[in-house]
């Protein structure tokens, strides 16, 4: 790669010369005044001398033209402001050889434009165009403010000792289009600066650009080129050219948010030390971004080429975050001696890492690579690989010789074949590690400081080389009814620390199986055998000679945390419960304005589906329609089994039935997220609709409320082994009826209540996927009832203010008594077909509730905010209500 074509220290314009004193005949004689302004047409050079040292303008309509040399000149420090056309086809438009400051609203054309001979600044609202130079400034710093339109046959804006300029409009130069010679320049751009055949912007000597959102700048050769250090580029609109989207030459830094595209390179630093930070797209038609050496790259972004995604010299840093995404047509990262990368995200391509030279890689991310190459290919010198929890490598991890070392920790699996590790290579599984390893493993020793299962079911490990399992470590064998996990290692194994047996799900048989096989042979001995079967320990479970699993009895285990899919229909029919109890709080009450109710979105951990947005979106249309809306915040615990936590929207809209009472419509969504202990996590999206209604009868009035409900349940079980997850659907319906007496007493209301609630919920069938699929189980559809009659005091008082804001705090005690357990068991099958059945979580039936609120009105709007609490013998919920509500 040839560095940047090099630029002539100073430059003069094109085709120009000294400009001449003005013919006599032309002269223009008169007393000078404070501010002058031209309003009659003018051919040949006017010498802005003529009207002394005061302000000059040219007014629109005006035409001034120059006849080869300059249409307008000065020699002193001078004001000039034109709204008319000002041209010299053979000269320079305006020339001001002292500087000074120069506005145009109409028109500027000629050989240049506007040529300063000193520092200077101009502001652009018209129209400038040339056949050199559009703008050029020299002897002194430039400053250009352009919101009209600058357009030349070389460059567009030149400032020969550096500047600022400032664009919103369109700057073209068939060379540059910004060009900040040799000093530090600033760019900040807002519209469209251009070029055909050299840089859309070119900070010489280093500098500033800023490209806003929206903003192009579009080069002929690179999109922006930064000379020499410190230069600082941000980008959030569009940067690109035929060869590079920005090209540094040296340790410059590129802040990129928008989009960055070169033919040949994304981003080129041909110097040392160029920092990029991308959140955007950086794309290269060969490479996304090449640094040279003490580079650095943190990624949040996407980075792509069409070789490589990136290219680090030596010493060279790569954060690519979680959201982060390299790839490359042949190679996703290249780097070389001294590099240290940290993956979190993605990096792919036919292959995904190549290291030339000794690296140092942390990885808890994705690395993967296409058929025929190398997830993570190693070569001149040994390198150092930690893979964490979180870790994917999808292909093989190639060691060409070297004695490179491998660290696990965290958790995770490693099914990527390990070749051509050299003597003194090391795969470490770091103490409190918890790992799996499958594939071909070709590496000098594989140590075990952690807990490490060799093999899965049907898919062995095997190690070409030595195994030593030290004090701390833990060999876990996966045994199932059909079948055990091996370990088959052609070198050398030391034996120590802890044998653990884990056991799936089924229905075991006498028998023997082996485990372990060492072709060197086998030293040492386990310190400790361990099972997942409680009550289950050697015998029948002993290391025989070479790692056999012998069986002398069968016997039956059970899977481990399915107490998981009962409890998540236990949490959805207390949820029903409640939404039914809500719909009936509305039922009686005498709901914002339109206004009020259009900020409605899902809750916090509410997940952006098109479910929840269609919800959330009727929920507000309703209230907004005349109704009320009430944001909930939940939380609830069972001892011993499970937590609660979500919250969602309920809005409603109702209306008078002509009887004296009403009756209405209501639509929700909301989230929970169950936390099982020691179990696994389950998610719970629930759709609901209901109806409600209240009708005085007498002195009482009996309320009513039903909703159907569609909930979503994602289910992360701990089954010993790999995790298994799985998901599906349930249909919850509830109602609640209730009697109540309105008493008043003293300017207070109470409100004595009995009712009766009902929850039925019919839950769907899941099937559990697992990287050790004999562990996951498969989950037949439920159904279940929950009936609980309840009894309640409300004790309300309405004060009025001065302003007429009717403010009523509230508070209510009461108890119910569930007369069957919520939700319904699980039944569930082994994958060898043995049934098992999970219960929920036993609540007590008898509860107390406590509530607390206030709610303050005026006219036909309500805003509410409302405290509920639940509480039995081995349970507790809260739940947290903010609403607001109009009534017509």
């Amino acid at each position: 790669m040839q560095p940047h074509p090099p630029r002539a220290v100073g430059r003069q314009a094109l085709g120009t010369s000294c400009l001449l004193a003005l013919p006599t005949a032309l002269a223009l004689t008169g007393p000078a005044a404070a501010q002058t302004i031209i309003t009659s047409d003018i051919t040949g050079t006017v010498n802005l001398a003529a009207y002394g040292a005061g302000p000059v303008s040219i007014a629109s309509g005006v035409s001034i033209s120059g006849t080869g040399l300059a249409a307008i000149s000065g020699t002193a420090l001078a004001q000039l402001a034109n709204a008319g056309q000002v041209a010299d086809a053979g000269g320079t438009g305006i020339s001001l050889g002292g500087g000074g400051t120069f506005s145009n609203t109409g028109s500027v054309s000629g050989a240049n434009g506007v040529k300063f001979g000193a520092a200077g600044s101009i502001a652009n609202a018209g129209a400038i165009s040339a056949a050199n130079y559009g703008v050029l400034v020299q002897n002194g710093a430039g400053q250009v403010g352009n919101t009209g339109s600058i357009a030349a046959g070389y460059d567009g804006v030149s400032l020969d000792r550096g500047g600022g300029v400032t664009n919103s409009g369109t700057i073209f130069g068939a060379h540059i289009g910004v060009y900040t010679g040799n000093a530090l320049g600033s760019v900040s751009n807002s519209g469209t600066i251009s070029a055909r055949t050299g840089d859309a912007v070119s900070l010489y000597s280093g500098g500033g650009l800023t490209n806003m959102a929206g903003a192009a700048l579009l080069g002929g050769y690179s999109g922006v080129y930064a000379g020499g250090n410190g230069a600082r580029i941000s980008n959030a609109g569009l940067i690109t050219g035929p060869l590079f989207g920005a090209y540094l030459m040296g340790a410059s830094t590129i802040s990129n948010s928008g989009t960055m595209a070169g033919g040949t390179d994304g981003i080129m630093d041909f110097g040392r030390g160029g920092v990029v930070g991308n959140t955007g797209l950086v794309h290269g038609g060969q490479v996304g971004i090449r640094l040279a050496a003490n580079g650095a790259v943190e990624n949040a972004g996407i980075i792509n080429g069409g070789t490589a995604g990136i290219k680090l010299g030596i010493n060279s840093t790569l954060a690519n975050d979680a959201s982060g995404h390299i790839a490359g047509g042949t190679m996703g990262v290249v780097a070389t001696a001294g590099d240290v990368l940290t993956n979190a995200g993605s990096i792919g391509g036919q292959s995904g890492i190549i290291a030339n030279g000794a690296v140092t890689l942390v990885n808890t991310g994705t690395i993967s690579a296409q058929a025929g190459g190398d997830a993570i290919s190693l070569s001149g010198g040994a390198s150092s690989i930690t893979l964490g929890s979180g870790s994917e490598i999808d292909g093989d991890i190639a060691g060409n010789g070297t004695a490179s070392q491998i660290s696990l920790t965290g958790s995770g699996t490693l099914a990527a074949n390990l070749t051509g590790f050299a003597a003194g290579s090391t795969v470490n599984v770091s103490q409190g590690a918890v790992w799996t390893g499958q594939g071909q493993w070709q590496v000098a020793q594989l140590v075990n400081s952690g807990v490490f299962t060799p093999g899965v079911i049907g898919a062995a490990l095997s190690l070409t080389g030595n195994f030593v399992q030290g004090p701390t470590g833990t060999l876990r064998v996966l045994v199932t009814p059909s079948g055990i996990s091996s370990f088959a290692i052609t070198g050398t194994a030391v034996l120590g620390g802890t044998l653990n047996y884990t056991l799936a799900p089924g229905t075991f048989a006498p028998g023997s199986a082996t485990f372990l096989t060492a072709s060197g042979g086998i030293t040492g001995n386990f310190a400790q055998t361990t099972t997942t079967q409680a009550g289950l320990t050697a015998p029948p479970l002993h290391l025989g000679q070479g790692g056999v699993l012998s069986l002398g009895g069968g016997f039956v285990v059970a899977p481990a945390g399915v107490a998981l899919f009962a409890d998540t229909t236990q949490a959805m029919a207390v949820s029903a419960e409640a939404g039914g109890q809500a719909l009936l709080d509305h039922a009686g009450s005498p709901a914002a304005t339109p206004g009020d109710c259009a900020a409605a979105r899902p809750g916090p951990g509410q997940a952006a589906n098109m479910g929840a947005n269609m919800a959330v979106a009727l929920a507000s249309g309703i209230c907004a329609a005349g109704g009320w809306m009430q944001v909930t915040g939940d939380t609830a615990s069972a001892s011993g089994a499970y937590t609660l936590e979500g919250g969602g929207v309920l809005a409603g809209i109702d209306r008078a039935d002509g009887l004296g009472g009403r009756i209405g419509l209501a639509m929700g969504y909301d989230t929970l997220n169950l936390r099982e202990k020691a179990a696994g996590t389950a998610g719970l999206r629930t759709i609901r609709l209901g109806l409600y209604a209240a009708q005085p009868m007498g002195r009482f009035e009996l309320s009513g409320a039903v909703m159907d409900s569609i909930a979503t349940r994602d289910t992360t079980r701990i089954t010993g082994a790999a995790a298994a997850t799985a998901s599906g659907h349930a249909n919850l319906v509830s109602g609640v009826v209730q009697l109540a007496r309105p008493l008043s007493l003293d300017g207070a209301v109470f409100t004595p209540a009995f009712g009766l609630q009902i929850a039925s919920i019919t839950a769907g069938r899941l099937s559990e996927a697992s990287a050790t699929r004999a562990f996951a189980v498969n989950v037949a559809a439920a159904s279940g009832t929950t009936i609980a009659p309840y009894i309640g005091m409300t004790i309300a008082r309405t004060f009025v203010t001065a302003s007429e804001l009717s403010i009523t705090p509230s508070l209510s005690l009461g108890g119910a008594v569930a007369l069957s357990n919520p939700g319904a068991s699980a039944r569930l099958s082994a994958q060898d077909g043995t049934m098992f059945i999970a219960h929920a979580q036993h609540m007590a039936p008898f509860s107390g509730q406590l509530g607390a609120g206030i709610a303050i009105s005026r006219d036909h709007w309500s805003i509410t905010a409302r405290y509920t609490g639940a509480a039995g013998g081995n349970w507790l919920g809260q739940s947290l209500q903010a609403g607001v509500q109009a009534r017509f």
